[in-house]
């Protein structure tokens, strides 16, 4: 009878030890979960921190806006096409702020693609120097506004340049509303890539 008891009892310890050892295996089990539910929500959550100081860093208020335009001395910043082209001959960098299929069909030589919307991430891609000497030019530098189906009242190239500065790119010069005297055919234009579509399209027909 003490042997049966005996047999039990140690039979009764090891299902007791299984079980115990079950539990804090399971208990292991979700510290590790928890673990990694922690991290991956502090992780997100950093990214998502991250991306909001991003945009609060692109965005500018209206009164930050104002000071900044009040600041820029935007007739020294404004270039003739001569000036222009002695600047591109210089090295400027050249950033068109037309629309892509604009800039597709024909651009100043050398240009980038930049369009309106300047963020800092995007004009950091293309220029990641903020000393670097900078051109712009919009549809108003280009073209006669009576040539235009729709003008805009105020130039890309205006609008633009104050944010430029808020963005700390201090060297930034804007090529003039299409001049009325001679010059702007002496800056070089290419034929973008649309241009070159549209051309083997009306061949073929």
């Amino acid at each position: 009878m003490t042997q049966k008891v005996a047999i039990i009892t140690s039979g009764t310890r090891g299902i007791g030890a299984a079980i115990a050892q079950a539990f804090q295996e399971a208990k292991d089990g979700l510290a590790v979960s928890l673990f990694f539910i922690l991290f991956s929500c502090l992780f997100f959550t950093s990214a998502l921190a991250a991306d909001s100081r991003s945009l609060q860093q692109d965005s500018l208020s209206p009164q930050t806006y104002k000071r900044v335009v009040e600041e820029t001395d935007f007739r020294q910043r404004t270039l003739t096409p001569d000036d222009f082209l002695i600047e591109m001959k210089k090295g400027a960098i050249i950033l068109d702020l037309r629309a892509e299929s604009a800039f597709n069909r024909e651009h100043v030589q050398g240009a980038f693609y930049l369009g309106s919307d300047v963020r800092e991430d995007k004009v950091g891609a293309l220029v990641p120097n903020k000393q670097k000497k900078i051109l712009i030019y919009c549809t108003n530098s280009l073209t006669p506004k009576e040539a235009m189906v729709m003008s805009r009242m105020i130039s890309l190239t205006v609008v633009d340049l104050p944010q430029f500065e808020a963005l700390g790119y201090k060297n930034v010069y804007r090529l003039e509303d299409y001049p009325s005297q001679k010059g702007l055919d002496k800056i070089p234009m290419v034929k973008g890539k649309l241009f070159q579509h549209e051309n083997k399209k009306g061949d073929s027909q």
